[in-house]
């Protein structure tokens, strides 16, 4: 009889995840899953301290720029969520020792843990180098949202990204690329290049 009852108790009700409403400069809304408040220090701040519905103004950012946020800090939880279920299948499956100290593997189950969470590790690497071909202002504009949501993956890969692009690259150049105007005057340029030699 007891097994009978449990058989057709209904399994609890999944916990429904909180949606967050953003406004962007444009007047835009948009909606996002608790995925981009795990990943952004702004939107965790602003659901801790103001839980109702109400937008989240987000005023140096544009629709266009938005969506891209929503949509890599989407694809960050997925691939954060696989590497964590391989990871925890993989020690399941090989019997891995895990250290409680610094939760380390050891010996020859550890690398085959490694492996498993490696391929997906790649994967999101491959999915960043796409998300990340785009022109150089949109890469400007998602360096200024990564840095204003606080969103340090999003900041360290656009920053990296901007580095890569600038390397070896003469000042003329790079204010070539990014559009940035020489306003200097001759003398100005010729006082700057004095003072840089004091040094």
């Amino acid at each position: 009889m007891k097994r009978e009852a449990e058989a057709t108790e209904s399994p609890p009700p999944a916990k429904k995840k909180k949606e967050i409403t953003l406004r962007s400069s444009d007047g835009a809304l948009l909606s996002a899953d608790e995925f981009l408040a795990e990943q952004s220090a702004v939107v965790r701040r602003a659901i801790n301290s103001n839980p109702t519905d109400i937008p989240l103004n987000v005023p140096s950012v544009t629709e266009s720029v938005l969506h891209l946020v929503i949509e890599f800090c989407k694809k960050q939880a997925e691939f954060t969520a696989e590497i964590n279920v391989a990871s925890s299948a993989g020690k399941k499956a090989k019997g891995v020792i895990v250290d409680s100290v610094d939760n380390t593997t050891e010996g020859k189950d550890a690398i085959a843990v490694d492996n498993g969470t490696a391929a997906i590790e790649k994967k999101r690497r491959d999915w960043e180098e796409d998300f990340l071909l785009v022109d150089h202002d949109v890469l400007y504009y998602l360096i200024m949202a990564a840095d204003d949501l606080e969103i340090d993956s999003l900041r360290n890969l656009t920053c990296r990204k901007l580095a890569d692009l600038t390397k070896n690259k003469s000042p003329e150049q790079i204010r070539g690329m990014l559009g940035i105007d020489d306003d200097f005057s001759e003398e100005e340029k010729r006082e700057i290049r004095k003072e840089l030699q004091l040094f």
